[in-house]
Parts: C-alpha cells; structure tokens; sequence
C-alpha cells in the first residue's frame, strides 16, 4: 500500500500532500494569511507576476473558502476532533495539481514556490503556484520514487528511479 506524503514549503506557510488519487493538493496553513495579502512577503525570488498572480489568486481562495464555511453546516473536524476555528489549515486546498495518471510518490519545493512532484507514472513534473497547468515533465522508464531540488540552486533537481 502507497502512503499518503506531504511536505511543508521552505517558508512554512504551504503544504503539498501527494497520494493515490494522483493529485497534488497544496494547503494554506491559516496562520499564513497575512503573507498571502502581499505575496512578496512570502519570497524574494518571486517576479512582479508572479507575486501578483498568488496575491490574487490566494485573495479569491480566501473570500470563496469564508462563505463556504459561513453556509456549512458541519463545523465539527472529525478527523482532528476539531472545531473548524481550530484546524490549522483552511478546509479546502488553495489548488489541486492535475497531470499524473498515477499515484504521487514524493513531492519537493523550491524557494521560489516551484514544485516538483514524482509519481507511479514514470514521470516527475514541475509546477509553479502561479499556474495551473505543469510547466514540464521528465519522463523515467520505471516509477519515480524520490525528487530533491539542489539546496544552493533551485534551478537544478535530482530524481531517484526504480530504473536505477
């Protein structure tokens, strides 16, 4: 059985979780709203648009997830035995990530906020939080089980594969 991973961003503010569903979802920790009003805040190696794309984007997340809360009737976190005040994260992801056909087997962030996610697939694929889509994929020739970005430069990563 594949367990379910997740991995906090550099800064501490964001989650990525990656599993059998093949998505990844990444979760806003509630605490990190006030970085989120100016993401310039979050990381200095962000473009002007880019710190403008998630400054609007997390604005739109948080005002769409404050009346999903006020219109919900479960305010009890099952899981956590939780008020829904008290859960740490917003109930639902600031963004899925769509593309792997597989199970996701480990995920990694950059400074920047680029992520990379490896999967059952054979494939790893890079994302920024300011785009929707992946913005590359690396094909392997059996499951990929393991991502890192280079710890003085992001613009590098290595990948580990059943394919040795």
């Amino acid at each position: 059985m594949i367990n379910d991973l997740n991995r906090f961003s550099p800064d501490g503010h964001l989650l990525a979780t990656g599993g059998q569903d093949s998505l990844v979802k990444i979760w806003a920790l509630k605490t990190a709203e006030i970085y989120f009003n100016d993401c310039s805040r979050l990381t200095s190696n962000l473009t002007k648009q880019q710190t403008e794309i998630l400054t609007n984007r997390f604005q739109e997340f948080h005002q769409e997830t404050l009346s999903d809360t006020q219109t919900s009737t479960t305010t009890i976190n099952t899981k956590l035995g939780l008020h829904e005040n008290q859960a740490p994260l917003y109930p639902k992801p600031f963004c899925e990530l769509k593309g792997h056909q597989a199970s996701v087997l480990d995920v990694a962030w950059s400074k920047s906020l680029f992520v990379l996610s490896s999967s059952m697939d054979k494939s790893v694929r890079l994302w920024h939080l300011s785009r929707s889509e992946c913005l590359c994929f690396f094909r392997h020739i059996d499951f990929v089980s393991a991502i890192a970005f280079h710890p003085r430069d992001d613009r590098y990563f290595v990948s580990a594969s059943l394919d040795g």
